[in-house]
């Protein structure tokens, strides 16, 4: 059986704790002593295979919620809690790699179709800004038409399929389509343009302390 002897101050144990939450009682007090007890070995764990600290807090901090809310799912017949536990934040982990390389993707593909006479079009292409300022940039488009590049673009979903998904005529589909595609443009080149602008900055002020 998966039964963990520790104990906290209050005198529950961990057993204790979890038959609490299961039943609905004390669950300040037992979520508290579980969080407690197993949020350094989740970190651990975590930690170990993306070796980012904030991601791992981010991913520690949603397994102890999901683990709260599928509480009753957890048969100490089966295994440690420790263990059940752990395989929530694997899992997450997983699941936020596979979002982030399919976000990825997206990114490429909106990059790839959106065309401009901008000498900065291939630099756009090479590094596609940072990932997190790119993806933010369109995550600022209007919901209608981010969701219908993405789901055109980055999930390769034909006008017909989306419109029977969406229940939106194709005609409308396709302008939120183009309509994004020349928005997402104009708010790249406004990003590449801040990146210039910041990247200037320093070498303007060690000119300017060598005039001086």
């Amino acid at each position: 059986m998966g039964v963990h002897k520790a104990v906290s101050t209050t005198g529950m144990s961990v057993n204790q704790a979890v038959l609490n939450l299961q039943a609905g009682r004390l669950e300040r007090e037992s979520l508290g002593l579980l969080y407690q007890e197993f949020y350094g070995p989740v970190f651990g764990v975590v930690y170990r295979k993306c070796e980012d600290r904030e991601l791992t807090k981010d991913i520690v901090q949603d397994t102890f919620v999901i683990a709260h809310e599928r509480i009753n799912r957890f048969d100490p017949d089966k295994g440690a809690f420790s263990t059940w536990v752990c395989t929530i934040a694997v899992n997450l982990l997983r699941k936020h790699w596979r979002q982030e390389e399919k976000e990825q993707k997206c990114l490429a593909e909106f990059a790839r179709v959106c065309p401009s006479s901008s000498p900065g079009q291939d630099e756009l292409r090479e590094d596609l800004l940072d990932y997190e300022e790119a993806w933010q940039t369109l995550r600022s488009l209007p919901v209608h038409e981010f969701a219908t590049m993405h789901m055109h673009i980055g999930e390769k979903m034909t006008y017909k399929e989306m419109s029977e998904e969406l229940r939106l005529p194709v005609r409308t589909l396709k302008y939120y389509n183009e309509s994004g595609v020349k928005r997402a443009q104009k708010a790249f080149h406004a990003a590449m343009t801040r990146r210039r602008l910041a990247s200037l900055a320093p070498r303007h002020r060690n000119l300017k302390d060598k005039q001086d």
